[in-house]
């Protein structure tokens, strides 16, 4: 076997430093900075997936405390819905609606009471003879009533004064003299009151004391006098 010289030994040398080198770099450093490459990737991507639920949480957060503030403002207004279906305590609040702008009012409870889920419906029918101007003022009242309702229905209709006064009466009888020049108005009114099913709450009206703030009222209240 010949030796070999001196330069087929460096050149040798060289050509196993060359293969060792590309079998290096092709099967442990490219995989291997490939690999560093998607790490890098991934942490970008994970890191603005991170700030992202950071900014989603934070808005949750917000949302959530914009829907218990909500909730409690629900449920605020929940329990100011009148329980019940008191019909005196209404009464009395159309009476003082009417008092002094509307003539020959008729008003009318209907038996029927239509139960939902969480609340009922109950209804008022009226007729009333009344002004433009003071009908305005009734509509206005039962906008901003105490309970809640709702008008269903408005029919209105001009009134001759003869025909609202009858033959036996003046003017001066049954219409203040402001108003006596004005178009009078007959109005057909159904309004819907919006309540929670239950019991009254008991309301104490200004007429309840003394003898009629009885609760059996076959026995007489004996009440103590001062001395």
């Amino acid at each position: 076997m010949r030796k070999l010289s001196t330069k087929e030994i460096l050149l040798l040398i060289a050509l196993i430093f060359i293969v060792s080198g590309a079998v290096y770099y092709n099967y442990f450093f490219r995989p291997y900075q490939d690999k560093m490459i998607d790490l890098e990737v991934n942490l970008t991507t994970s890191n603005q997936r991170l700030l992202t639920l950071q900014n989603e949480q934070q808005s949750i957060i917000r949302d959530k405390e914009k829907l218990n503030n909500e909730l409690a403002g629900v449920e605020e207004e929940f329990f100011n819905i009148p329980k019940g279906i008191d019909e005196p305590y209404m009464l009395v609040f159309i009476e003082e609606t009417f008092s002094g702008i509307a003539s020959k009012p008729s008003v009318r409870f209907a038996p029927e009471v239509s139960i939902n889920e969480y609340y009922q419906t109950s209804q008022i029918l009226m007729s009333y003879f009344t002004t433009y101007p003071d009908l305005e003022i009734i509509l206005d009242s039962f906008y901003n009533a105490p309970f809640r309702n709702r008008i269903i229905y408005l029919n209105v209709s001009f009134q001759e004064p003869e025909l609202l006064l009858g033959p036996q009466l003046t003017t001066e009888d049954e219409v203040p003299t402001e108003q006596a020049d004005e178009d009078y108005l007959y109005v057909e009114m159904t309004v819907d009151c919006f309540t929670i099913p239950g019991m009254v709450t008991e309301t104490n009206y200004p007429f309840m004391i003394g003898p009629y703030n009885n609760v059996n009222p076959f026995e007489k209240q004996i009440t103590q006098e001062e001395p």
